[in-house]
């Protein structure tokens, strides 16, 4: 705490506690953030009746005033616990906690420890972490070693507390312990050790609190107390909230999954006296992630990034505010303003408290300003007084008032979602459910999951996806795009901060694009067989196999590729890929009757040197399928064959001419030809020769 708040102490008529409730079932009353009529809150005021509509309360608890060693004096209570005896007081007064439920009004009790020595000479050194008993600080860390008498103690506290609200029939809405704890060197010194180990340490302690209180409690919240200091570590001396809160979590995480802490935060401007937030003075606090300092200005900041990285069940609560005078009322009313209706139109936050107290000044730059944050008769109170009372003309006042301050004509164009009551009643995810649980999918295909998050009402559906192999398949908003064969596993997760999730096993193949026969006619004789071969691409396809298949079996039959013919007539064959690609190759196959027997029109044949002849050739029977021939001579030197049975003599000699089938029947005839030279190419020679 930046001021210390004198505690309402009310005198406990006089009881002793000898064992402790064994079977306590978790409280029933409600969530007061949630049943309050607004977020409006005081520090240290049972009614408030000074500032109207307050619905939150908050008070100091020294737990040095609460747990006693054995053989000392001024407790009030003995209890056993685990078969130890403990010895407590209880300082704050049940009467108080009670007129407050009564009222309505959420209670937060900020849990300190400070290392003192009390009127009966009582020391709180064995209530103090072993390494932090260093004289000179406000607070300091707990001792959480359960193999000490004041860990144990501690632990025990939690559970007296707890149990005696339980039957006096009250309760706490709000367990802090501790004072903005991500500063162990200003307000909760924790041993001047290594940021991790504050962590650890703070973590340790308050889940030995959180632990007693959810055993008794469904509704109350536990809250880690940070200061404003967002990404700034007070020049080495602290740790930034953003990082606190992950360690912090980290470590519980350790103890117990899921553990729903949350955060009771101080939003004091950056520099604490200079309330000019809409100027955005030195540079503190912006609408960047990586923003130093939060305050009204950019609230949203820390809370989107809790509700993101944590959970929207990770609230918010803004349990100490203190605007100071130093710049005049006008704007000291203006930024309480400005920082209320920024809290009150954020969904993640449920309560305001103000820190009505005088803080003394501070030195900047060798100035001297004053921390006077009391709004008693100020215009300040006066604009709290009457934020919220739901009465128009004073809202319209108070932006009067305020608005020319900052510079603006209205509300809306400084506070996000203004004038829309956010919904802080969420409702969380409970579950993703993927219809395809496993799935094949083909390059390079696109599909879309069928998802459906539960339950209907779930106020944020939105899920984040992730492919474990991005080079196999992409994702995004659950539509996937196959990229190579290859397995993966597809995970949509609720952003709500429900950690739900729900997973999709992808297989991704290759199909095949091509398949090629290596004929693509063919002419078969009834009872012969043929083999077709087949070319499948691309090289990588998951799946080769083709399926075949006839036209007509009763004419030709395949079976991998292998042909039959059966009787004449005419069938296509066909190979396709089996993998769905529905690719396919085909050929043509007549099953022909073949040539029996050849008959020319000559068997010899006498020819004289440069004359031509036809022979006539007949290819039976008349029916074949392919009566075509070729033509060849034994010696084209002697005699040529070309055309249709067309010879032509060359020279003198012998030779033999053949017809052939060309259905493949291998049927030919031959005919004998014999060349001669007549009388006049002989005289023509002779002299021919002599004239050489």
């Amino acid at each position: 705490m930046k001021v210390l708040i004198r505690l309402v102490i009310i005198l406990l008529s006089l009881m002793m506690i000898s064992t402790p409730v064994l079977e306590v079932s978790a409280a029933k009353h409600k969530d007061m953030f949630k049943k309050a009529d607004s977020i409006k809150g005081m520090q240290g005021t049972i009614y408030a009746s000074t500032f109207g509509g307050v619905d939150h309360n908050l008070m100091n608890l020294h737990l040095d005033e609460c747990i006693f060693e054995p053989g000392s004096t001024g407790w009030k209570f003995k209890y056993e616990f685990e078969g130890e005896t403990f010895y407590f007081n209880d300082p704050l007064g049940y009467d108080f906690i009670s007129r407050s439920n009564k009222n309505n009004m959420s209670i937060s009790i900020v849990f300190l420890l400070r290392m003192r020595k009390d009127a009966h000479g009582n020391s709180s050194e064995f209530l103090i972490d072993s390494a932090s008993r260093k004289a000179g600080y406000a607070y300091y860390a707990p001792n959480c070693d359960l193999s000490t008498y004041g860990g144990r103690a501690i632990r025990a506290y939690w559970h007296f507390l707890m149990e005696k609200l339980q039957k006096e029939g009250s309760h706490i809405d709000n367990f802090i312990l501790g004072n903005e704890v991500n500063m162990p060197n200003s307000w909760h010194y924790s041993g001047g050790v290594d940021n991790q180990t504050v962590a650890n340490k703070y973590a340790d302690a308050f889940y030995i609190m959180y632990s007693a209180v959810k055993k008794y409690s469904d509704v109350s919240r536990c809250s880690v107390s940070v200061d404003h200091s967002w990404n700034h570590d007070d020049v080495g001396r602290g740790i930034t909230v953003k990082k606190f809160l992950h360690m912090f979590n980290d470590r519980l995480e350790q103890h117990e999954e899921n553990v729903e802490w949350c955060v009771s935060a101080h939003l004091y401007p950056g520099l604490l006296f200079d309330t000019r937030i809409w100027k955005h003075p030195y540079g503190l606090a912006t609408n960047s992630s990586d923003t130093k300092m939060v305050d009204g200005t950019n609230l949203s900041v820390m809370t989107n990034y809790i509700r993101e990285e944590f959970g929207v069940e990770h609230r918010v609560m803004l349990t100490e505010q203190g605007f100071g005078n130093a710049f005049g009322q006008e704007a000291q009313a203006a930024c309480l303003a400005y920082t209320y209706y920024a809290a009150k139109y954020d969904p993640m936050v449920d309560s305001f408290l103000i820190l009505n107290a005088d803080a003394g000044s501070t030195v900047y730059a060798g100035k001297v300003y004053g921390m006077n944050f009391k709004i008693d008769g100020t215009l300040a109170g006066e604009v709290y007084t009457k934020i919220d009372n739901g009465n128009e003309e004073d809202q319209q006042w108070i932006a009067d008032v305020c608005l020319p301050v900052i510079g603006v004509s209205s509300w809306s164009e400084v506070i996000p979602n203004f004038g829309n009551t956010p919904n802080r009643d969420f409702s969380l995810v409970s579950d993703i459910q993927i219809e395809e649980k496993d799935l094949t999918i083909n390059v390079p295909d696109t599909y879309t999951l069928h998802v459906a998050v539960l339950p209907e009402n779930a106020d944020n559906k939105t899920l984040t996806w992730f492919s474990s192999d991005e080079s196999v398949v992409t994702v995004k908003d659950g539509v996937l795009t196959a990229m190579q064969p290859g397995t993966a596993t597809i995970t949509a997760s609720a952003t709500d901060g429900a950690k739900v999730s729900a997973v999709c096993e992808v297989n991704v193949q290759q199909l095949v694009t091509g398949v090629g026969l290596s004929e693509k006619h063919i002419a078969l004789f009834p009872g012969k067989n043929h083999t077709l071969n087949a070319s499948v691409t691309p090289e990588n396809a998951d799946n080769k196999t083709l399926t075949w298949s006839s036209s007509d079996k009763s004419i030709v039959s395949v079976e991998n590729g292998k042909l039959t013919a059966k009787q004449l007539g005419h069938a296509v064959v066909t190979a396709t890929a089996t993998d769905g690609s529905k690719v396919y190759d085909r050929c043509e196959v007549m099953v022909i009757q073949p040539v029996a027997e050849i008959v020319l029109s000559e068997n010899v044949l006498e020819m004289k040197v440069g004359k031509n002849y036809t022979l006539q050739a007949n290819a039976l029977p008349e029916d074949a399928g392919n009566r075509n021939l070729i033509w060849k001579s034994e010696n084209d030197e002697i005699v040529t064959a070309f055309g249709y049975g067309n010879l032509s003599a060359k020279a003198e000699g012998t030779t033999k001419i053949i017809a052939s089938a060309t259905d493949g029947s291998g049927v030919c005839a031959e005919c004998t030809v014999i060349v001669t030279n007549n009388l006049f190419n002989e005289i023509a020679n002779f002299f021919a020769n002599i004239w050489e």
